[in-house]
Formats: C-alpha cells, structure tokens, sequence
C-alpha cells in the first residue's frame, strides 16, 4: 500500500517555503516587502486544511495496513517510519503540541518512500531512458568513489602544497617580505589560510571558476603562481575531469548494452515500429483491397524507387523484385501482413551469424546425401559390369 499523494505534499510544502520567506524577506530588510497575511492572506488556513487532508489519509493508510498486514507489519522499516509520522501528527493535532521535529521534515523524509517506485520502472516501456538513467547511476558508484578519491588526493596535495608556499606571506611578521598589503594577506588567509579553506579554495579551482583566485595571485604575489594554476586545471580541471566523464560514459552505455528487461523493451519497440512500417507498406501496393499483395502489385510498388530508397534505409536493397517475392510468400502466390513483416524481418539487415551457422549446415547435409547418392552409383555401376 503506497501513499497517493507524495507529490502533492511536496507542492504543499514548496508553497509553505515560499509563505514564510515573505515574513524572512521583510525580516531582513528587502525593498518592497510585505507581510505573508497580506501577500497571501488566506494562505495559512488552507495550509492548515490540507495539513488535515493529509493527515487523515496518511493516517487511514496505516490503519489500513496494520489490519491487511497484522503481525506483518513489524517487519517493514517503512512502516516504522510511517507511524513515526502519524504518532506524530496525532500528537500534534490532538494536543495542539509543538512537534520536536519539523513537519516539513518529516513531510520530506516520507518522500523517500519513492524510490519504490524504481521498480516499476522496469515494466513501463515508455520508461526505458529513465531505467538507463537508473542502472547507469547505479553501476557508477564504484567510479564514483574512486574518482572523488583521485580527485580528493589531488585536490589535497596541491592544498598542502600552496598552503606552505603561501605561509610566509600570510603571516604579519613575513608579509612585508612578500610585499602585500593587509587586505590582500587577510583575503589569502581566507583562500589558503588553513587545510580546510585551502581545500575549498581547490575544489573551486578544480570544478568551477579558477579566474578569481589566479588573478588575486598573480596581482599580489607572483605572476608563478597564475602559471602553476593554469597549469593545474589544464590537466586536472580539464584531462583527469574529462576522463572521469569518459568512464561515466562508458559505464551508461555499458549498461543500455547488458539491461535484459531494458533490451527486450527496446526490441519489442523496434518490432512494433517494424510492423507498422510494413502495414503502411501492405496499404501502399494493395490496389485490389483484398488485405494481400499479388505479384503484380508486388511488382509494381517495388518499380517504385522512392519505395527502394525507403526499403534500403532499413538496410534491404531491392535487386530482384521477383526473387524478393517467392522469398517472402509462403506458396500461395500472395503475401499477407504477417509473411511481409516476417519475410522483411528476416531478409534486412546483413547476414547474421545464424544465418550463415544454417547455411553451412544444409551445405554439409547437401554434401552427405552427394557422397551418399555417389557410393550408390558405384555399386549400381559394378553391378551392371
């Protein structure tokens, strides 16, 4: 039993944020700012009735799983949590209490129980990007964790290494040394000051905008240190980042190309498209109307080069129409919508390995029966001697 209005919740809440931060705004002083019962008078009060809504129906919810689910229902975190929530809000509402945590909070922690609906992402054909996107997040953890700790190493050393370059000039007794001003020492102090904000410093150097902090140091200590950090991002804020988007490449092609549920709903969609392709083409070249193709027809659409370009973009070049004909009718001297779709099916494309397994096969059987057939015509032919 789920919840028919996570969504709905989440809105609610959004809404919520955005009243408060009318009082928040006017609290700290904006221009044009006014109080949230005027910007949104009657806001409060619905709030409060759906916060009412919401909590009868999470709490009919589970009542309705503790009696379908009895003893049963022990054995879930998830409902744990669940009553977490409703203890909670009876509380609340019955006491007129103030909660310890935040409803919004916990409005938000029941959220997570969407991530069930991840497995029906696998039955939903018209799902099939959003299972890539899942499978693929999922195979990237273990590159994940290994390149945020290459990058972390990196990030590390280089943060220790400026740390100490940068030192002398920070401190008061030095910085006359290194010919800087007291604001420009107090604002390395806050790039390069300590493990920390050296380490933040890095971070945005390495992943976002390394420009202001390469000019602050080219402009109050020494022009080295733009060279070194433009060398740095080149080969790390641009070579290893790239070979990591590599790898997370990889590894969501990796698994579009290994998903068994995600290539059978491709293939069945492919088949589908196929089909209709070949209805289209059955409606084309039946002028009789009588739901087949006779060789006529066949003969006629196919003189049809608009129709060969079409058919060889689907990878079937058209040589011998009449050919293609007995390939594709079963005897009949017509072909259906079935033996259209199966015989095109079957004929496009290049040769596949089973092809060629089968024709080998009826090769070697041709080749038996021959040496069978010639043993026969020796022995009638010493007989006859």
């Amino acid at each position: 039993i789920g919840p028919p209005n996570p969504p709905c919740t989440l809105h609610m809440g959004g809404l919520e944020v955005q009243y408060e931060s009318f009082d928040l705004a006017l609290s700290v002083g904006q221009k044009d700012a006014e109080p949230s019962t005027e910007t949104w008078p009657h806001a409060r009060s619905a709030f409060g009735m759906f916060e009412l809504l919401f909590g009868i129906v999470f709490a009919i919810e589970f009542l309705m799983k503790i009696v379908l689910l009895r003893s049963d229902v022990l054995k879930s975190l998830w409902n744990w949590f669940d009553g977490i929530i409703v203890s909670s809000w009876v509380f609340s509402f019955s006491f007129e209490a103030t909660m310890v945590i935040n409803p919004m909070l916990l409005r938000l922690l029941r959220l997570l129980k969407l991530v069930r609906l991840a497995r029906m992402v696998k039955t939903i054909q018209s799902l099939d990007s959003l299972q890539v996107l899942i499978g693929s997040i999922s195979a990237c953890t273990s590159v994940l964790v290994w390149s945020g700790s290459v990058l972390g190493l990196t990030m590390s050393m280089m943060s220790i290494l400026l740390n100490a370059l940068l030192m002398p000039c920070m401190k008061k007794d030095d910085a006359e040394d290194c010919d800087i001003t007291e604001d420009a020492r107090v604002q390395l102090f806050i790039y390069f000051g300590s493990f920390s904000r050296s380490m933040y410093t890095m971070f945005e150097v390495t992943m976002g905008n390394f420009v202001p902090v390469t000019r602050f140091l080219i402009e109050n200590i020494s022009e080295f240190y733009g060279v070194f950090l433009v060398l740095y991002k080149f080969a790390v804020g641009f070579g290893i980042l790239k070979v990591i988007s590599g790898v997370f490449m990889h590894e969501t092609f990796r698994v579009a190309n290994s998903d068994d549920d995600l290539m059978i709903v491709q293939r069945n969609r492919l088949a589908k498209k196929h089909a209709e392709k070949m209805a289209r083409l059955l409606m084309l070249a039946d002028t009789s109307h009588d739901g087949k193709i006779q060789r006529q027809e066949f003969l006629t659409v196919m003189a049809d080069p608009r129709i060969k370009a079409w058919l060889a973009s689907m990878d079937l070049e058209i040589g011998n129409p009449d050919l293609l004909f007995e390939m594709i009718d079963d005897g009949d001297g017509s072909i259906t919508l079935y033996e259209l779709v199966q015989g095109i099916g079957r004929l496009k494309g290049q040769a596949r390995s089973i092809d060629l397994i089968a024709v080998a096969a009826r090769c070697q059987a041709l080749r038996e029966d021959l040496q069978r057939l010639e043993e026969k015509c020796d022995v009638a032919w010493v007989a006859h001697a």
